[in-house]
């Protein structure tokens, strides 16, 4: 009740924004009311549509609920407001970030793949951009496609666990979608080299 008389008596938008950003963590974390705690996150962004910190609560407050729709729409109303200069890294992330939710929780592929290529037009080498979309053209049979990002995505992937599992994918596309069995034994051993993966070594099992 305080924070709201001091929201309303507030003369600024500067002096709005913590208060906004107060009344929502108390909504969210005393009064168990994360609808309400978005509402303020939401009048957060209306004051200033590129905050960073406001965006990044109503992201979690979103998928906390699953109100995966809503955080989609969203997203792209905070990545419109972004200077592609200026903000260039968390906008290859914010729009990484829409893809993944697309496709994993809205099975919205085209809206997934417009994002991620205007990723990969910024950043041609982005990985996790690759591998998302690699996860898009396996969901929807484009086997070579799914292939080539594969292979794309693996040239630039961390050393350890983030290369065996580009390399273990990549493997078990060779062997059980396109017919290639000395690539897709190439790509296993060196997935089992690089981390001990044990399904690449359950493949490799499987192939020999």
């Amino acid at each position: 009740d305080v924070l709201v008389k001091a929201l309303a008596a507030a003369d600024s938008d500067d002096a709005r924004m913590p208060l906004l950003a107060a009344l929502s963590e108390n909504a969210e974390a005393r009064l168990g009311r994360v609808d309400t705690a978005i509402e303020y996150q939401r009048q957060r962004l209306s004051i200033s549509p590129a905050d960073h910190g406001a965006m990044d609560a109503l992201t979690r407050l979103y998928a906390s609920s699953e109100r995966w729709f809503d955080l989609v729409e969203a997203l792209r109303e905070h990545i419109e407001t972004l200077d592609a200069v200026r903000d260039r890294g968390r906008l290859l992330a914010l729009r990484t970030l829409l893809a993944d939710i697309a496709h994993s929780h809205l099975q919205d592929a085209d809206t997934a793949i417009e994002s991620l290529n205007v990723v990969l037009d910024l950043e041609p080498d982005n990985a996790r951009a690759l591998t998302v979309l690699a996860q898009l053209y396996e969901r929807s049979g484009e086997w070579s496609r799914c292939a080539e990002t594969l292979t794309r995505a693996l040239a630039h992937a961390a050393p350890g666990q983030e290369r065996a599992d580009a390399q273990r994918r990549l493997g078990i596309l060779y062997l059980e979608r396109l017919d290639r069995p000395e690539e897709a034994r190439a790509a296993l051993e060196s997935a089992v080299a690089e981390s001990g993966d044990a399904q690449a070594l359950d493949a490799l099992v499987r192939l020999s």
